[in-house]
C-alpha cells in the first residue's frame, strides 16, 4: 500500500466516524471486552427487507489482528 492509498484510507475512516459516531462508539466498547470465545454476530437488513445474518467465534489470533489494528489506528 502506498502513501496515496494511506491518506486516502485515513480521509475514509474519519469520514465513518463522522457519520456513524454511535457505531463507533459500540466497537470500540465492544472490543474492549472481546476475549476468547466471545461469539460476535453481524446482521444485516438491505434496502428491499431482505435479512443476513453470520456469526463467528473469536480466536486468539482474531484477538491478536485486532490489537494490531488498533495499534495502527493510533498512529
Amino acid at each position: 500500500m502506498d502513501i496515496t492509498q494511506l491518506f486516502r484510507l485515513r480521509s475514509n475512516v474519519e469520514e465513518f466516524k463522522s457519520n456513524h459516531p454511535r457505531v463507533v462508539a459500540f466497537l470500540g466498547d465492544a472490543g474492549r471486552e472481546l476475549d476468547e470465545g466471545s461469539i460476535v454476530e453481524v446482521s444485516v437488513t438491505t434496502s428491499d427487507g431482505r435479512k443476513m445474518t453470520s456469526n463467528m467465534r473469536v480466536m486468539e489470533s482474531d484477538l491478536e489482528l485486532l490489537r494490531m489494528v488498533g495499534e495502527l489506528s493510533k498512529q
